[in-house]
């Protein structure tokens, strides 16, 4: 005779069977037994119905789980390299949207610094400072039908700088209003001078100075074949950043020097590559964080010669009253002795009028160099400084010394020369007892590397700031930034690097 009496309540409190098998949950304040209760089947097919709900559970678990994360660090998203053409030189992709994670990290960033007042949104101003358009024109012909993805670039149809145009890479958020829009701006200007073209969601838009073929450039753009996502340099560079990027630059340097030929090497977000640098590529990508900005880049075909000093190492020994710090390997990388170079010459003027001579005379040094900002004196008085520079040898460490000898008499300058090296300390300069590697400010800007640097800077802008004579404006820009730091160096022939704005 089959039993009819129905299965326990499991919810209700009765205590189950005994043997009966158990699952421990949980409830506000308390923690329960409850039973799990199977009627009917023989015990071979329970096993088999448990493994199968188990397995069905795990799957739904696991897609969900992607799913979650694909929404937070925006997976999924068609970014505008898949619509702009493999062979674009110069690429700078701006996303909005690039996961809630980087959304929100964004948002907490962007809301510490000033804003224009105007009441607009700040997702509607990054676009409108991005695209570089008037309030007016943003508002009428682009906001209505923008999203939140949008990249540029300059591409060639030939390789030369007589097909050089430059393109806009545009995500469409209403198809309706997008074709009107920029119809409307085409008879403004001229298909000539402005030129559209639609795919895979987004509005690719050229403009060929000098050219009478926008229209036909975007056309052409659009049906080249083969999509920056699809390069396999690109898709490769891309993969091997670090971090969940909100913006992205990409440049192939053959390319680039192909469209702007230049003998003495190209210039590319104002590191000068050295002048033999005629192949490879640099990407670099933006992360938000919780307390700031992470720019990392990689260079790689130019070479990198590994490091021959502990770059880091001197650069902690800094004293932490220190507003600006500098330590680079000279020998380590042509990157890197320019790099150091162009901070030699950018603090030269007083006393380091003749830094570049010095340098010249000790090339393949390594240098390192601490600031002190004293605020209550103007900029050219208001900073101590100590220089000192390993140059390989006691000659070249003399003939430094020698070209710092004629502004040290003037400028009250002390040279002192040991061995192979040279220190060159303004009067004033009083150094703190305590090191920047036992500040926790300076641990966080500089962060982590993947490679042995060859050039490192730190500058605590909260200690630079009283000398810098700002205006209201810009005082209140910088403001929320505290720090930056700065390292690079070799990652298998590859010139790695971090660059950290610490915004807590």
């Amino acid at each position: 005779m089959t039993d009819h009496t129905p299965p326990a309540d499991p919810w209700s409190g009765n205590t189950p069977a005994l043997g009966s098998p158990t699952l421990a949950y949980a409830r506000s304040g308390h923690t329960q037994a409850m039973p799990i209760v199977v009627p009917g089947p023989p015990r071979r097919s329970r096993a088999v119905i448990l493994l199968s709900v188990g397995v069905v559970v795990a799957l739904i678990a696991g897609v969900s789980a992607y799913l979650g994360a694909s929404f937070w660090y925006g997976w999924s998203i068609t970014e505008p390299e898949e619509v702009m053409p493999a062979d674009t030189a110069v690429y700078l992709r701006l996303d909005l949207s690039p996961g809630l994670g980087q959304r929100l990290a964004l948002g907490r960033v962007a809301q510490k610094f000033p804003h224009d007042g105007d009441g607009r949104d700040i997702t509607d101003q990054l676009k409108r400072d991005f695209l570089g358009v008037s309030p007016e024109t943003y508002d009428r012909d682009i906001k209505p039908w923008l999203g939140d993805r949008l990249a540029t670039g300059v591409w060639a149809q030939d390789g030369t700088k007589a097909t050089a145009c430059t393109l806009a890479a545009l995500a469409v958020a209403d198809d309706a209003a997008v074709d009107p829009a920029l119809q409307r701006v085409q008879r403004d200007q001229g298909a000539a001078a402005f030129g559209f073209a639609r795919g895979n969601g987004y509005a690719l838009v050229a403009r060929c100075e000098g050219r009478t073929d926008s229209q036909a450039a975007a056309t052409a753009a659009l049906a080249s074949g083969r999509t920056l996502a699809q390069l396999p340099a690109f898709r490769q560079a891309l993969g091997e950043l670090p971090g969940h990027r909100a913006a992205v630059a990409w440049a192939d340097i053959a390319l680039a020097t192909a469209i702007w030929p230049d003998p003495s090497g190209v210039t590319i977000g104002g590191v000068k590559l050295p002048a033999g640098a005629t192949t490879g590529q640099l990407i670099a990508g933006l992360e938000a964080t919780d307390d700031g900005l992470d720019v990392q880049f990689r260079l790689s075909g130019t070479g990198a010669p590994p490091a021959t000093v502990d770059v880091l190492s001197r650069l902690g020994q800094q004293p932490d009253n220190s507003a600006i710090a500098i330590s680079t390997d000279l020998r380590g990388t042509p990157v890197a002795a320019q790099t150091g170079q162009a901070v030699a010459t950018a603090l030269a003027g007083g006393a380091f009028a003749a830094l570049g001579t010095g340098l010249a005379s000790a090339l393949g040094s390594t240098l390192t160099v601490s600031v002190i900002a004293d605020g209550a004196n103007p900029p050219m008085t208001g900073y101590q400084w100590r220089l000192v520079a390993d140059s390989g040898s006691a000659d070249k460490a003399r003939a430094l010394a020698l070209a710092f000898g004629l502004p040290g008499l003037l400028t009250g300058v002390q040279v002192d020369t040991n061995g192979n090296t040279m220190t060159a300390t303004s009067r004033g300069y009083q150094p703190s007892t305590a090191v920047l590697s036992n500040s926790t400010l300076y641990r966080h800007a500089m962060g982590s590397l993947d490679a042995r640097a060859v050039v490192a800077a730190y500058i605590d802008v909260t200690k630079l700031m009283p000398s810098l004579r700002l205006t209201s404006t810009e005082a209140a820009q910088l403001k929320p930034i505290h720090a930056v730091g700065f390292t690079a160096g070799d990652d298998g022939a590859t010139l790695a690097g971090l660059m950290r704005l610490v915004i807590p």
